[in-house]
């Protein structure tokens, strides 16, 4: 399989992070634990970090942080 490599000049990095969940018709299925409840924000923490947790929890539009952008 051939990849793809995008290079961006500085002033292209994106800043900001933006959740299409918030324009979706409608919400989007919550996580589902094993047994086919709901998971929680608190139980998701044992697979994701709390960074992701947040931007999938979050309002449409996060900006990202410097250390974020410097990878």
């Amino acid at each position: 399989m051939e990849s793809t490599r995008i290079l961006l000049e500085a002033h292209e990095i994106p800043t900001h992070w933006y959740n299409i969940a918030a324009d979706l018709p409608t919400p989007p299925a919550p996580p589902l634990l094993p047994d086919g409840s709901p998971a929680r924000p608190e139980q998701l923490g044992a697979i994701f970090p709390p960074t992701i947790i947040e931007q999938e929890m979050s309002s449409p539009v996060i900006e990202w942080t410097r250390p974020c952008r410097g990878v």
